[in-house]
């Protein structure tokens, strides 16, 4: 969708500015004490104002704009994980998808699974996704689990315990070639150990 002019110049991109997005979810924490800490992944769900729309040059020698909507939280929540996994991956797809139409990529047909990325067997369990595999986006090749990469430690660590024996190994074998995170890697020993399994 092409951005309308302004005062003649072409608008080739726009951005969002969100302010007094901590006012209403500090009086909710006044009511009910909650403590975050360092490295703590946390989920917000956002009802905002447009209150302003201005345009910026996307540099000094360029003539054309880039229009920055200024957003007011109206209002804010904090929410689980399991409820906005669906949205997220569906939006890191779909830029996903605009960034690879921008570069001229068309998707492989062997990359569209009509019924979405399906799970490993014994994971089905492990997250609010349905076993269909409708949330979330496909595994990286080879990945040993769904959204491998956007899940944190504690996250693999729990989704290890419920695995046979031939899908730690695979966890194993991933975290070794890959990020190398040995809590992981202890927790897929410490299951193999009550697999009985070598």
């Amino acid at each position: 969708m092409a951005l309308p002019n302004f005062e003649g110049r072409a608008v080739v991109r726009s951005a969002v500015k969100i302010t007094r997005a901590g006012d209403g979810l500090s009086e909710a924490l006044k009511l009910e004490p909650t403590a975050l800490h360092h490295g703590d992944e946390v989920f917000f769900v956002l009802r905002g104002e447009v209150s302003q729309v201005n345009h910026r040059p996307t540099s000094r020698e360029e003539d054309s704009l880039v229009r920055v909507h200024t957003v007011e939280a109206q209002e804010i929540a904090m929410v689980g994980q399991g409820q906005v996994d669906e949205l997220l991956a569906a939006e890191r797809d779909r830029v996903k998808r605009l960034k690879d139409e921008e570069a001229g990529r068309e998707p492989l047909p062997l990359d569209e699974d009509p019924q979405g990325p399906q799970p490993l067997a014994g994971t089905e369990a492990l997250g609010d996704a349905p076993s269909g595999g409708d949330a979330g986006s496909p595994p990286p090749e080879g990945a040993p689990l769904e959204d491998y990469d956007s899940r944190s430690v504690a996250e693999v660590m729990a989704a290890v315990e419920a695995l046979d024996a031939e899908h730690v190994w695979m966890v194993v074998e991933w975290e070794e070639a890959h990020e190398d995170r040995s809590e992981i890697t202890k927790a897929c020993f410490a299951r193999l150990d009550v697999l009985g399994a070598d």
